[in-house]
């Protein structure tokens, strides 16, 4: 993947490859004391959007995908933005 002008590459455990040109929503949290962030909780913070829906990239330890599985995309912002509201 490129971000912000970088090629990135990695691997982790139930963290499928990027699929070139597709959409992904990845929370990020800042490395303490560092100019570079990671995907918060591996795979379970990394999404794949398509077309009007959201789907945890997590296949295997992700309980976002046990819980709910794939959510329209409206329903998926409706909750991060709960979410948000109450930190």
């Amino acid at each position: 993947m490129v971000f912000g002008g970088h090629n990135v590459v990695g691997h982790e455990n139930d963290f499928p490859q990027f699929t070139i040109n597709d959409t992904y929503l990845l929370f990020l949290q800042r490395v303490e004391n560092r100019e570079y962030y990671w995907v918060a909780y591996g795979p379970q913070g990394a999404f794949r959007v398509e077309d009007d829906s959201v789907r945890q990239v997590s296949e295997v330890f992700g309980s976002w995908n046990r819980e709910r599985g794939k959510v329209s995309l409206r329903d998926f912002i409706a909750e991060v933005l709960a979410v948000a509201g109450r930190l």
